[in-house]
């Protein structure tokens, strides 16, 4: 064997390097016997430090068993948790209460008068082309209107004749908004509406109330001889269920390519579904096909979506269910620009309320006011007060930002949100109650006219908050909060009813309280006797115990092997410790002895006997069940 130490002048074959191996183990070995001491001074300090984690735990219980309000604690029960809950502090009186809730508490309430969106749309083409007009004359000022079930035909009268452009289409959209209104009767809950949108678009839309369960759709059709409706940019039959692409230039040459022939489209709620369209020239008819050919082959809610063109050579998709569109561009493919799509384009019927995380400028044109921002710009300031407290944003904000700021200030005192089901901003005060006799508990000031003008929120618009009505103890009162404290009970209404409620000692609470400490007693008593009866185990012979392994001895076992040798090696450690026996006898005495009391205690007794049989040898049992021990303190 080849020696790891060589000594010059030696050749007899000796295995030097085992030799001094063996000298240095022996060497080691007081080394050794020092590091196994320490370790198990190590273990008996750890098992310490627990037992006495569990006795802390011990004398924190006994320490409450000597507070009087351990033993004053209450139970309130109510008869009808439906009106009224309660709870007390233990200065509470043995009472009962009876309540009759005639009202609850309410807290003052201000809305949008009336939905802030448009409701149904129907868009015409952009008129900002220089030199594009629109003429209306004797030969040219008729056309078709449909909401729902209503169809009437609208003529402009003679003084609306006249040529206009994008910059007098506000005259026009007044005109035809006269004869909606005043000729044609599309009032109430048939009211129809015409404005000039931010991109000089004429736009025929409702205001309808979310709340209606069928959404009309708008309709526009030509009128005979005298049909205007080309001149106002709509296509025949152009509805508010449609999208409708933009202008595809040449009508007749349209190219689908590799990087042309993809897009995605979503029905309702569904996900996503991309379309591929086969590669190959089309002219617009063909087009429409070929994309209705491969939407219907989804199946589904997409089998009836129809493609068509109108006369202005625009795509239109319409789906029969009154469900929305969505569609979306595929990744690096520009097959819905090719259709005449902008990605993210959604179809506003049945709903076309405001997103809230959109800017509000970029929201114009949804709302309803939209001569709110005649005049204006996105970087415009506007604010208002609620309550005193100052808000100033600009119309870059979104809803969503303007309703984080309101509701971040407490002092406000209002929690905001917009209900998109009802296409309404609401306010609630966050107190209940009538608390401002003379005036509106949410004060507003609206400095801007943006709550008003856009929002339709005025103070006049608040409903006003509600103290709550109870009769107590047949006493008729109001309270401004629907929880309130009276004798140390605190009530909570929770609805319009009757309800008795009762305050009594909780007795169960204080058995509990002591068969808490005497079921930590017994597991403490447990433990201790066993470390101090816990025999040392031995790895062959009668005193070959298991000892801390050393350095040497880890190096040639598994790290399971080891886990196992430690287990058995911390067994015993405390066998016969006199600390732990002092404990154990401190224990005994404690509650063997008699205590004196001045109170007289009645019912089952608080009497102490020590078991002195089994493994657990001393074991405290007060009466039969801890639970069951009544405690009479009069």
């Amino acid at each position: 064997m080849a020696n790891d130490l060589g000594i010059p002048g030696l050749a007899t074959g000796m295995d030097t390097q085992a030799t001094i191996n063996k000298i240095m183990q022996y060497s080691r070995k007081p080394l050794d016997r020092l590091k196994q001491q320490q370790q198990t001074l190590l273990w008996k300090q750890d098992t310490y430090r627990s037992l006495n984690a569990t006795l802390s735990q011990l004398r924190d219980l006994a320490f409450d068993l000597k507070l009087q309000s351990s033993y004053n604690t209450k139970k309130v029960t109510s008869s009808n948790n439906q009106a009224v809950t309660a709870t007390s502090t233990s200065a509470a009186v043995n009472t009962n209460f009876s309540l009759d809730v005639i009202s609850l508490a309410q807290a003052a309430q201000n809305a949008s008068s009336a939905p802030v969106s448009i409701r149904s749309k129907v868009t015409s083409n952009d008129f900002n082309d220089t030199g594009e007009s629109i003429t209306i004359d004797a030969t040219n000022n008729s056309f078709q209107i449909k909401l729902g079930a209503k169809q009437e035909t609208i003529t402009l009268a003679a003084g609306s004749y006249g040529t206009y452009d994008k910059d007098n289409l506000d005259d026009l959209a007044a005109a035809i908004q006269e004869q909606l209104t005043s000729t044609a009767g599309f009032t109430g809950a048939n009211a129809l509406h015409v404005k000039v949108t931010s991109n000089n678009e004429l736009q025929f839309y409702t205001g309808q109330n979310p709340d209606d369960a069928t959404v009309q759709t708008i309709t526009l059709n030509q009128a005979g001889a005298n049909d205007v409706l080309a001149e106002l940019g709509f296509a025949n039959n152009a509805n508010s269920k449609e999208l409708v692409g933009n202008i595809i230039s040449d009508p007749g040459n349209i190219s689908i390519t590799s990087t042309s022939n993809k897009f995605k489209i979503a029905v309702g709620n569904g996900s996503l579904q991309e379309i591929t369209l086969d590669i190959d020239d089309y002219n617009i008819n063909e087009f429409a096909a070929e994309i209705q050919e491969k939407i219907r082959a989804l199946n589904g809610s997409y089998a009836n979506i129809e493609v068509t063109v109108n006369g202005f050579n625009q795509l239109r998709i319409t789906s029969p269910a009154e469900v929305p569109i969505r569609l979306e561009s595929s990744t690096g493919n520009n097959g819905l620009t090719t259709m005449g799509f902008t990605s993210g384009t959604v179809s506003d019927y049945p709903k076309n309320t405001i997103t809230t995380s959109s800017s509000i400028w970029n929201l114009r044109d949804k709302f309803i006011n939209t001569g709110f921002f005649e005049g204006k710009n996105a970087t415009d300031n506007f604010g208002f007060t609620i309550n005193g407290q100052s808000f100033n944003f600009n119309y870059n904000n979104t809803i969503d930002e303007i309703i984080a700021v309101i509701n971040g200030n407490t002092a406000a005192g209002v929690s905001v949100f917009y209900d998109e089901y009802k296409d309404r901003l609401f306010m609630t005060a966050t107190q209940a109650g009538n608390y401002n006799e003379s005036g509106a508990e949410i004060q507003l000031t609206d400095t801007s006219g943006f709550l008003a003008g856009l929002l339709n929120i005025s103070q006049e618009g608040e409903t006003g908050g509600e103290d709550a009505k109870v009769i107590i103890n047949g006493v008729t009162t109001q309270k401004k909060s629907n929880t309130f404290t009276m004798n140390n009970v605190t009530f909570t209404l929770t609805g319009e009813g009757k309800a008795n409620v009762s305050v009594n000692a909780d007795t169960s609470s204080i058995g509990e309280k002591v068969e808490s400490f005497v079921n930590k007693y017994n597991e403490i008593l447990a433990s201790l006797y066993e470390k101090t009866n816990e025999a040392r185990p031995t790895s062959g012979g009668k005193y070959n115990y298991y000892l801390p392994l050393t350095d040497e001895q880890k190096e040639s076992m598994t790290e399971d092997q080891i886990e196992k040798w430690e287990e058995q090696a911390k067994k015993g450690l405390l066998r016969g410790d006199s600390i732990l026996k002092e404990a154990i006898n401190s224990m005994r005495s404690s509650v063997s002895r008699v205590v004196e009391t001045s109170r007289n205690l009645t019912g089952v007794p608080l009497a102490g006997t020590i078991d002195t049989s089994g493994a657990n040898r001393f074991k405290v049992t007060l009466g039969e069940k801890t639970e069951e021990i009544v405690l009479d303190t009069g």
